[in-house]
């Protein structure tokens, strides 16, 4: 069973780990669960998850990246720092990623020494500069690591990434056996790589991932990069659809034991998890009776409504670069910037609030409407069978 996009992040709860939550991240998060359901478009609530770009240099030069020669690397300033740091007391969770290598940049880790104890850490990294004082850090740690792989072997490894496959890979074991950080692992889905699916989810399956994330490439990007004797050319590496429909093959020919989000074909699959079989006792046990009213959930783990909006970012997430811009995601176009605003003024400004009157009666403004955004690739799929022009 799979759902799309569009149920995927409509009924988006960000990552929760099953720790307690002190207030006034709790209060926060209850709050902003109300908002969002109720489609307010002015919010008395924060966002409870932000994401904040902490460097732009990165140790790797994968052949999928836009890093071309003109690429400024940058670390984070402490005027932006000090612009978001406010806050950090409210929030259930902080991705510390963006164009760079989070694990490279000593930005990352004076970010986490302001944090509440509450606040769980995300990072997407290559992996490759972990050291033994950054699993201390994850053992101490709530949150995710998702590792940006693109390969099952080290051949093809090599030549996307240019580095050690097995390094990664021990790495990858590591966080699962010394720290308290969840494993995620991505693929970048392309012609050089698309016969490695399968071997990807075998892959993480031995090393204990909780879930695998297949990502498409962009349509935006007409770059050529040359490692050795291979010539990348961007725009052939793109999947076809015959390519799409061999890639689900793939995923759908068993299940897997953890959950699957496959960006290329819109298609996200739960984990599977097998529970053995009890052998049945001598005497049945007396059936429990089902309550007549359920009981409510408690907001972190609500049942979704059909109020909800398809989108939950502009309620729950904003994004930060580098140069001080801010999004709700890294697909929209900036709604404002840190350098002449405070977090305050961009989170309710008239912007946002049309953003989120748009996202509520799925007429989603022209930030949002961006090639590379799943849910605007989603929302258009649907017009176009139901015979709307978008």
């Amino acid at each position: 069973m799979f759902t799309t996009i569009v149920d995927k992040i409509k009924h988006t709860v960000f990552h929760q780990a099953d720790v307690p939550k002190p207030d006034p991240i709790e209060a926060n998060y209850k709050l902003n669960y109300q908002e969002r359901n109720a489609g307010k478009a002015v919010l008395a609530s924060r966002p409870y998850a932000l994401e904040l770009e902490t460097t732009t240099r990165c140790n790797l030069d994968c052949l999928e990246c836009p890093r071309l020669d003109d690429f400024v690397e940058e670390e984070l300033t402490d005027d932006v720092v000090d612009r978001v740091a406010p806050w950090f007391e409210s929030l259930n969770q902080i991705s510390l990623h963006g164009f760079g290598e989070p694990l490279y940049s000593p930005s990352t880790f004076k970010v986490i020494s302001m944090l509440p104890e509450g606040t769980q850490i995300h990072f997407s990294s290559n992996l490759t500069p972990l050291k033994p004082e950054h699993l201390v850090l994850f053992k101490e740690k709530k949150g995710l690591i998702n590792v940006s792989l693109d390969a099952a072997t080290a051949q093809t490894y090599k030549l996307i990434r240019g580095a050690n496959f097995e390094k990664v890979v021990e790495n990858m074991r590591k966080i699962r056996q010394l720290s308290h950080m969840d494993l995620y692992m991505n693929m970048t889905v392309m012609q050089m790589n698309k016969h490695e699916v399968r071997a990807f989810l075998e892959l993480a399956e031995s090393v204990g991932a909780s879930r695998v994330i297949f990502i498409k490439l962009s349509e935006s990007y007409d770059f050529v990069k040359t490692r050795k004797d291979f010539r990348f050319v961007y725009k052939e590496q793109h999947l076809g659809a015959d390519d799409v429909a061999r890639m689900i093959e793939q995923i759908e020919a068993r299940k897997w034991p953890f959950a699957i989000d496959n960006y290329v074909g819109l298609k996200f699959y739960p984990a599977h998890v097998e529970t053995p079989a009890a052998a049945a006792p001598a005497v049945p046990a007396p059936a429990v009776p089902t309550p007549a009213v359920p009981a409510p959930a408690a907001p972190a783990r609500a049942a979704q409504t059909s109020n909800e909006p398809i989108c939950a970012y502009p309620w729950v997430n904003l994004f930060v670069k580098i140069d001080g811009s801010v999004r709700n995601c890294c697909h929209q176009e900036p709604i404002g910037n840190l350098k002449t605003q405070s977090l305050d003024e961009i989170w309710n400004s008239d912007l946002e609030q049309e953003i989120r009157a748009g996202v509520a009666s799925k007429n989603l403004h022209a930030a949002c409407q961006r090639v590379n955004c799943p849910v605007w690739r989603q929302v258009r799929q649907e017009a176009q069978v139901a015979g709307f022009a978008v």
